[in-house]
């Protein structure tokens, strides 16, 4: 992300005797998908798409934001108030939590997070909402490495912090800022990984597996151009705190990829949303015990599944004792490899 706000200045397409395509008016300064549109024009199709979806998952009250203080989160929470900031009267109705989860053990960046706590009590305190924080430190540097290397692994141990969180604090809906961008790339990460089965939920627009409580992903419309662009016109600065993900694992590479891509045909992210959007796999309604490890439901005969893949002709004894994990999801017997 922090390459996308260096080039904010190539983004804005400035052409001197074309109107925007919504207005019909002014002049338009941002290319976005082939669309030419102002700037007022830009700002107000940011919001109408997070309303949308907000409105589709019918989010009204006691809200949880989760808020890491990059480019999507920032502008979450910016399009969550802003009904708010342009109504006075409506801030007597406002019923949010912003939550940011300390995870200071992956970069060491201690003097980051404490400032990174100031902020967001400044922030709370201007938006008018509450917030909550969660700290969870690790000494074992093998469990940091591993958890390091797995992504996947590691934001689940985010969404459940964040979840207990919102559980906590008597939260209904619980808002994560994926961009469509990161979706899209989420969505190839995890077939490759052999997480396809609990992909309607880690990528969907919802996600209802929690119990009384609906994680909601209002930015999942919202490519990361889009993003870094609104950002630059609100004035909204990422985090020192949010540094850029400079690993090598199937996530990293597959968000570089798609990014890449995007630049030369426009639609690749929203037609790999789209096409993700569109697969079902029964684990929403699913009574399968969960996996161990993410906390997924498991398909069932993952074992099975890993076994029919495995090549074992170098030790056939090592191979069944590797496949002994009968509570494990497949997409995690693949990563314990």
């Amino acid at each position: 992300m922090c390459s996308i706000e260096e080039d904010v200045a190539k983004k804005l397409h400035v052409s001197e005797d074309k109107k925007c395509c919504k207005c019909k008016t002014s002049r338009s300064t941002i290319l976005i998908r082939h669309n030419e549109l102002c700037k007022e024009c830009f700002v107000y199709q940011m919001y109408s798409k997070y309303k949308t979806i907000v409105t589709k998952c019918n989010v009204t009250k006691n809200v949880l934001i989760a808020f890491s203080g990059g480019f999507c989160s920032r502008a979450m929470v910016h399009l969550s108030m802003k009904p708010y900031r342009e109504d006075p009267a409506r801030r007597k109705m406002l019923d949010f939590t912003m939550c940011f989860v300390d995870d200071r053990f992956i970069n060491d960046f201690d003097d980051a997070s404490e400032d990174m706590y100031k902020e967001l009590a400044t922030m709370s305190k201007a938006q008018f909402c509450d917030y909550a924080k969660s700290c969870f430190n690790l000494k074992d540097d093998e469990i940091k490495a591993f958890l390091i290397n797995n992504p996947y692994l590691y934001q689940s141990v985010i969404r459940r912090i964040i979840v207990e969180k919102a559980k906590e604090a008597s939260c209904s809906f619980a808002l994560f800022g994926d961009s469509a961008t990161k979706t899209a790339a989420n969505i190839l990460a995890n077939v490759s990984d052999g997480r396809g089965f609990s992909l309607p939920l880690d990528t969907g627009i919802s996600d209802p597996s929690e119990q009384n409580l609906m994680i909601v992903r209002p930015m999942s419309d919202h490519i990361e151009k889009e993003i870094s662009l609104y950002c630059h016109f609100e004035g909204l600065k990422p985090s020192e705190y949010f540094v850029k993900d400079s690993s090598t694992n199937t996530h990293s590479l597959t968000m570089n990829f798609i990014r890449g891509l995007d630049k030369d045909f426009p639609s690749t992210v929203s037609t790999v949303v789209r096409t993700g959007l569109k697969v079902t796999t029964g684990i929403i309604n699913s009574t399968n015990p969960c996996c161990k490890f993410c906390g997924r439901k498991r398909q069932g005969n993952d074992s099975e599944w890993s076994k029919a893949i495995t090549i074992a002709s170098i030790s056939k004894e090592a191979v069944e004792n590797s496949h002994t994990d009968g509570d494990v999801c497949f997409g995690c017997i693949r990563m314990k490899k």
